[in-house]
């Protein structure tokens, strides 16, 4: 957001800044100036005592020049010239006027006026030698204190700028401890608290706020901070607030879906129907911790597990019925009535007609597992009648037409001879009836009482192995393979017919039964023994056993095979798609 900055850290960093430089320029200045100074007042100082000896020298030139000593050829007109050059540079003459020292000003003149004289006398043909050399050495005397005085100058200028050097470099390091000062009161201290804050709100922690009492730059982050955390304190508390609402949703969901778990796992388990529902009942009332929970039956479908049933708890006050229709593709079993001392949300509503809907898929499921049963025994009764027409029916019907010719023969007054023979065809006939009836009985006793197949088929091997000392093995790889009871039974008269032909006629000492899959929905199974194998022709009960398979082998809409095996011994092989195949790929076309 923009906002106004009344006190700028920035203006005030510059403005602090900008005296710290100027002190610091002012400090060099003052500095310079003073060195300058110091430097011209020591060649002042030079300059003018080297007038004393200058002095000196015109007093040699005149001792030289007018007395006795004759040594050296400097003259006195040049010695002068050159006090004069020395005494009138500007660095000291217009120095000494220019100040503001009047006592030095007039001890400059002092000097001047004891110098003109001495000029006029030392450039004079015959100047008075003794008074000359006099007041030379009252020039001296002047020149010296002018000497002194510009030393005590100079020492006191030096003290000013010492003095002032002082003064700057302590103003200088008030400043940069006002400075100093003020970073750490304005800058660093909130930058501290904003990084505090910035790694509390990191870590989720949207408590803090940070309150300046200024209006600068780091007041308006800080304002900023306090508001980003006062929208993320709301955003982080509605959000916990939802994840709370969500938790708690979840948590019914699950246990809404446990519960469903649970009353499927109970319907779909052993047991009689009423134990089951009595377990679901008492789920339900459980989990909602209703008064009572109870089943009405309908009345309209017939089924007797339908009853009514009811699993109370505790509860008193006023009771709300809540009813669930237990229904299914327009099946209706009764209705789920659940007692209770409030009414119930929407989701347990919910909940409670899906407990309804597994109850009614429950009921469903039994009538459809009576309707099969019921399928079963009438497919099975079926069986049973077609095995007894196609096998004691055709008996007996031959028997009856033996007789019938057997009465012929004694109406006709035949030889006994030949009624003998009718009567032994009439014996042998009531024998292999009663073989098969045996055979008939033994199969389904097998197929009623049994596992399924594959223990028919070891019954049966157990049976003729015993039976005829004959080694038999067992190779089946069906599994689970789809196979109606009329089915089986075709299977296991084939393979019974197959052994019984193996142990009467074949000679065999080892014989091999397979019952595999092939082409991924074909059944077939094979009978291979190490007998004298098939002869060319075949007659009497073998030929009938051949009929019998083979006519058992079109009912099934397959084949059934007879050939040699090549290292000796017969082979039968059946070979037929099961009827829940057959009729899924006519349902495909």
């Amino acid at each position: 957001m923009d906002q106004a900055v009344k006190q700028s850290l920035i203006t005030r960093s510059g403005i602090a800044l900008g005296v710290l430089v100027f002190v610091s320029v002012l400090n060099m200045v003052i500095t310079f100036l003073g060195a300058e100074h110091a430097e011209n007042d020591a060649v002042r100082i030079n300059l003018a005592g080297s007038l004393r000896m200058q002095s000196y020298r015109i007093a040699e030139a005149l001792l030289l020049e007018h007395g006795d000593i004759a040594y050296g050829d400097a003259s006195v007109h040049d010695q002068v010239v050159e006090f004069e050059r020395r005494f009138y540079r500007p660095v000291l003459a217009a120095r000494i006027h220019g100040s503001n020292n009047d006592d030095m000003a007039a001890l400059f003149e002092r000097v001047e006026q004891r110098w003109l004289p001495v000029k006029a006398a030392a450039e004079s043909p015959d100047p008075d030698l003794a008074g000359l050399l006099g007041d030379i050495d009252a020039l001296v005397d002047v020149i010296e204190r002018l000497v002194k005085m510009l030393e005590t100058e100079t020492e006191s200028t030096l003290r000013l700028l010492r003095t002032l050097q002082g003064v700057s470099m302590l103003i200088t390091i008030v400043i940069v401890v006002v400075i100093l000062w003020d970073l750490n009161s304005t800058v660093v201290t909130p930058l501290r608290q904003l990084v505090v804050m910035a790694n509390k709100l990191r870590g989720r922690d949207f408590s803090m706020r940070l309150h300046l009492g200024r209006d600068d730059e780091l007041a308006l982050l800080s304002d900023t901070f306090n508001t980003m955390a006062a929208s993320l304190q709301a955003v982080y508390s509605e959000l916990e607030d939802k994840v709370q609402e969500k938790t708690r949703h979840l948590e019914q969901a699950r246990d809404e879906l446990g519960l469903l778990y649970e009353t499927s796992r109970s319907l779909g388990g052993v047991g009689k129907i009423r134990d089951r529902l009595d377990r679901v009942l008492g789920a339900v009332q459980r989990h909602f911790d209703v008064m009572q929970v109870r089943l009405e039956s309908g009345g309209g479908t017939g089924l007797a597990l339908a009853v009514p049933r009811a699993i109370a708890g505790p509860g008193s006050g006023a009771a709300v019925e809540h009813r669930f229709s237990i229904e299914r593709l327009e099946e209706q079993w009764g209705e789920l009535v659940v007692t209770s001392s409030r009414d119930l949300p929407e989701g347990q509503a919910r909940t409670l007609q899906l407990v309804a809907a597994n109850i009614a898929a429950a009921f469903s499921a039994e009538s459809r597992h009576e309707q099969q049963h019921r399928l079963v025994l009438m497919e099975e009764r079926t069986a049973i009648a077609r095995e007894l027409h196609d096998s004691l029916a055709q008996t007996l019907s031959y028997l009856k037409i033996q007789v019938s010719r057997l009465q012929m023969l004694q109406a006709r007054g035949v030889e006994q001879g030949e009624i003998d023979t009718t009567l032994g065809q009439i014996k042998g006939a009531i024998s292999s009836a009663y073989v098969q009836l045996r055979e008939l009985l033994s199969t389904f006793r097998l197929q009623l009482s049994s596992q399924g197949l594959h223990k028919a088929l070891e019954a049966t091997v157990e049976e003729f192995s015993t039976r005829a000392a004959l080694d038999i093995d067992l190779d089946y790889q069906l599994g689970a393979f789809p196979l109606s009871p009329n089915e089986e039974i075709h299977i296991l008269q084939i393979v019974r017919e197959a052994l019984s032909n193996v142990v009467r006629h074949s000679r065999a000492a080892q014989a091999v039964i397979s019952a595999v899959i092939v082409a991924g929905q074909a059944v077939e199974v094979r009978i291979v023994d190490d007998g004298i194998g098939f002869g060319k022709t075949e007659s009497g009960d073998n030929h009938f056993g051949k009929v019998i398979m083979q006519e058992r082998a079109r009912s099934l809409d397959g084949e059934v095979y007879f050939a040699n095996v090549e290292a000796g011994g017969a082979q039968v092989t059946l070979r037929f798609v099961p009827a829940v195949f057959a009729q899924a790929t006519e349902a495909g076309d």
